[in-house]
C-alpha cells in the first residue's frame, strides 16, 4: 500500500545545442541507409523546470515548463536533388498542478523551406489532456516540378505545376471531424496553378487549370467549392466540371 502522501520530486533538465547529427547516429541503417550522407547544421535546445513532485497515490504531477527550440538551419542529402535551406521550431509545454485543465502547448514557431515545399505552422492547444481547444494556422507551398526531379526517369510519371495550400482550423478536437462540426471553424484553400499529373502505370491524369478550391465549416457540414476540374482516372472515372460546390452534411448517425 502505497502513503497518500508518498511523493517522487522530479529534476528539471536543459539540453544545449545538441547536434542533429549526433541524434541521426542512433537511427540504424537498415532503417535509413543514407543516414550517413545526412549532412545538417542543425541543433536543438531544451529547457525544463519541474517544480513540485510526482504523488504516486494520486498521480498528481508537479508543475512543468518545458521549451524546445530549433534554430534556423539546413538539411542536405549528399546525391540527392532536394534538400532543406531553412527550417525552425520553437515550442512550449506549460501544465499547472492546481488547474490541471490549463495545461497548453504553444506552436510558436514551425517551419521548413525545402526545395520544392514549403511548410508554416503557428497556434496553439489548451487543455490538451482531455478534449482539448485547437487554434491552428498553416500555410504550405508546393512545387511539383521540383520534386518530380528525385522520379527515376524510367517511371514515366509526369508531374507540372504548384499547389498553395492555406488553413485556420479552431475549434474543440471533439468538434473537428465530419460528424459534429456544429462548434468547429476550419477555413481552407488550395490554389493549383496549371496542374499537370500523369501516371501511366496507373492510368491516371488530371488536369487543373488556375484552379482554386475552398473549405469551410458550417453548422450543417462541410462545403467544398472547385473552380474547374479534368480527370481521369484508371479508365474508369471521369472528372469533368466548372464551379462545382460539394455539401457535406452533418449526419445523425454515422454510415455503416
Amino acid at each position: 500500500i502505497i502513503p497518500a502522501n508518498y511523493a517522487v520530486r522530479l529534476p528539471s533538465a536543459n539540453i544545449e545545442e545538441f547536434p542533429f547529427k549526433d541524434f541521426l547516429s542512433y537511427i540504424p541503417k537498415k532503417v535509413f541507409q543514407n543516414i550517413d550522407k545526412v549532412k545538417t547544421s542543425a541543433k536543438l535546445s531544451m529547457e525544463s523546470s519541474i517544480k513540485g513532485s510526482y504523488n504516486l497515490k494520486s498521480g498528481a504531477l508537479p508543475n512543468i515548463d518545458l521549451s524546445i527550440n530549433i534554430p534556423h538551419s539546413n538539411i542536405k542529402i549528399e546525391g540527392s536533388k532536394l534538400g532543406i535551406k531553412d527550417m525552425a521550431a520553437n515550442l512550449n509545454y506549460y501544465y499547472r498542478h492546481t488547474t490541471p485543465d490549463s495545461n497548453r502547448l504553444e506552436i510558436k514557431k514551425l517551419l521548413m523551406d525545402g526545395d520544392g515545399i514549403r511548410f508554416n505552422c503557428t497556434g496553439y492547444a489548451n487543455n490538451i489532456a482531455t478534449d482539448p481547444y485547437i487554434n491552428i494556422q498553416l500555410n504550405s507551398f508546393i512545387s511539383l516540378d521540383t520534386l518530380a526531379n528525385i522520379l527515376p526517369n524510367n517511371t514515366g510519371i509526369i508531374a507540372h505545376g504548384e499547389l498553395v495550400a492555406n488553413a485556420n482550423i479552431k475549434g474543440k478536437r471533439s468538434h473537428i471531424n465530419l460528424y459534429n462540426l456544429k462548434n468547429a471553424n476550419i477555413k481552407g484553400e488550395l490554389m493549383a496553378d496549371n496542374i499537370l499529373v500523369k501516371i501511366p502505370n496507373q492510368n491516371i491524369f488530371c488536369f487543373l487549370l488556375n484552379s482554386k478550391c475552398t473549405v469551410s465549416s458550417k453548422e450543417s457540414g462541410i462545403v467544398l467549392t472547385v473552380d474547374s476540374i479534368n480527370a481521369n482516372i484508371a479508365d474508369s472515372l471521369v472528372l469533368l466540371g466548372k464551379e462545382i460546390m460539394v455539401f457535406a452534411y452533418r449526419l445523425k448517425r454515422q454510415l455503416s
